[in-house]
């Protein structure tokens, strides 16, 4: 097998260290970044310009190449927006396109090329050619034109490309330096190190932090993406009767540019107040990854599960995004991956029904508890499991096939126009209200259990249901009593607390 080269090179080194022109095949779309998308990246390039700490690199994520010798040309397989956009930026820095590339386009790409030529020449701007020195990519290049289409569909065919949480890794890490404070200048730029170093480190953990498959394995996926995208993205965005899809524009500018300042320097975050929060104002985090608490100065220590963080509070940028992370991703793995006696029942309900279900219900029941559990702890949360997976299991058995939309359509099915499930458990103020929410959900679903003559066997409905006649201890050849044994096992754990 031909295996791909991986290296970090700065803009000008990609077109000047090659012999072969940077270039575009004929299955690569047009440009398309609209004038918004290059103002963002000339913005953001004017304040790295002129942040504290210039020698930091700027960042922007993989660019994917093919190396092809019989054509002596370098094809981008993806990167091109990104590549392009510099490429005009640089012929309005420096007065001319530059040398190394070859990058041809059709006559759908001249609109929005002129566009972004038009704005840049009119956008006043205090950016140097230097600054093509100090943009880096990592740059993968395979010389093997199968290898390049593997690549090529792997990448186009996520519903979150991994370069989305690489640039808001490189944003955040970027921030720490930009943030002023009031420390002599060398004891300045030491804590911002070993700030940017300690967060790289945790995010590089948070990425492992992978799903174990029901065979027990690890899957190895970055976990980042998977993160963002189901669960931190939706827990802030799903809101009514509104459930808009990320995409990374959609991403970046939620955790990037809708995230706030770090005004009280470069290690301190400010605190909100929520269930893990009452007194405290702000949290300082040490180069060696020690946290305090300032108000009270209570001393946290390593355990990032206990960040006084709310799942829709707003995002400081720096620090805090990468704790906000952190938190969200080891409260994930403690809930639904690690085995410990924490969660037995609840992981008694994920595994025996939940994981018999399709993975968009599994998806959206993940959400949910991850809000719960944010908002109250463990409070109930087998009963607030057992109540959701009733309502699920309605979605299973009335439905052939689940599709994502059917799952997301879930929240708006639920009667109640004004709040949907997560602004219920986001609003509430003790679990019962959430619980009694749902509890008045199961009304409309009575009818179908009512009417279930579904065999148990191999089909996708009839392993679901073999699974609950045997989490109830049932041998019935109906659910048509299934709310009977939800509420006689609440009541069960009712009687045990």
């Amino acid at each position: 097998m031909i295996y791909p080269s991986v290296h970090i090179r700065c803009f000008a080194n990609i077109l000047e260290n090659s012999s072969f022109p940077l270039a575009l095949d004929t299955y690569q779309r047009g440009f398309v970044w609209s004038e918004e998308q290059v103002s963002i990246l000339h913005d953001e390039l004017v304040a790295y310009a002129h942040a504290p700490t210039p020698d930091v690199p700027y960042y922007m994520g993989t660019l994917l190449l093919h190396e092809c010798a019989e054509k002596r040309k370098r094809f981008i397989i993806d990167g091109q927006q990104r590549m392009t956009a510099l490429c005009l930026l640089y012929q309005q820095v420096v007065g001319c396109f530059p040398a190394g590339q070859d990058l041809r386009y059709s006559r759908s790409s001249a609109g929005a090329i002129s566009a972004a030529l038009r704005l840049l020449k009119t956008t006043p701007s205090s950016i140097k050619p230097s600054i093509f020195g100090k943009i880096h990519f990592t740059v993968i290049i395979v010389s093997d034109v199968d290898m390049a289409f593997s690549f090529f569909d792997t990448q186009n065919s996520r519903g979150v490309r991994l370069e989305t949480t690489d640039l808001l890794k490189a944003f955040h890490l970027r921030a720490i330096a930009q943030c002023s404070g009031s420390r002599p200048q060398e004891s300045q730029k030491s804590l911002i190190h070993g700030l940017q170093d300690h967060c790289a480190k945790r995010w590089e953990i948070m990425q492992k932090e992978t799903e174990k498959r029901p065979d027990g394995q690890k899957d190895g996926v970055d976990f980042a993406p998977r993160l963002f995208e189901l669960f931190l993205w939706r827990a802030r965005r799903w809101q009514a009767n509104k459930r808009p899809l990320p995409d990374q524009a959609r991403l970046l500018d939620e955790f990037q540019r809708q995230t706030w300042p770090a005004e009280q320097g470069p290690d301190t975050v400010p605190l909100y107040q929520s269930r893990t929060n009452i007194r405290a104002r702000s949290l300082a985090l040490s180069e060696q990854g020690g946290m305090i608490l300032h108000g009270n100065q209570i001393t946290l220590g390593m355990d990032v599960e206990q960040l006084p963080f709310s799942l829709r509070q707003p995002i400081q940028q720096g620090v805090g995004f990468f704790l906000y992370a952190d938190k969200y991703a080891k409260l994930y793995q403690n809930i639904f991956v690690d085995q410990s006696d924490r969660y037995t029942y609840f992981r008694r309900i994920l595994d025996e029904l939940i994981l018999k279900n399709q993975k968009y219900i599994i998806e959206i029941f993940q959400l949910a508890s991850l809000m719960y559990v944010d908002q109250f702890g463990e409070e109930s949360l087998d009963e607030f499991a057992l109540r959701l997976e009733f309502l699920f299991g309605e979605i299973r058995l009335s439905h052939d096939r689940i599709a994502k939309e059917t799952a997301q359509k879930f929240f708006s099915d639920l009667q109640g126009d004004e709040l949907n499930l997560l602004d219920v458990i986001t609003q509430a103020s003790h679990p019962r209200q959430v619980n009694i929410y749902l509890k008045s959900q199961a009304k409309s679903c009575r009818e179908t259990y009512r009417q279930d003559q579904t065999p148990t066997g191999s089909t996708v409905k009839g392993r679901y249901k073999k699974a609950v006649l045997k989490f109830f201890g049932k041998e019935t050849t109906s659910l048509a009593e299934k709310e009977a044994w939800v509420e006689a096992e609440i009541e069960k754990l009712h009687a045990e607390r």
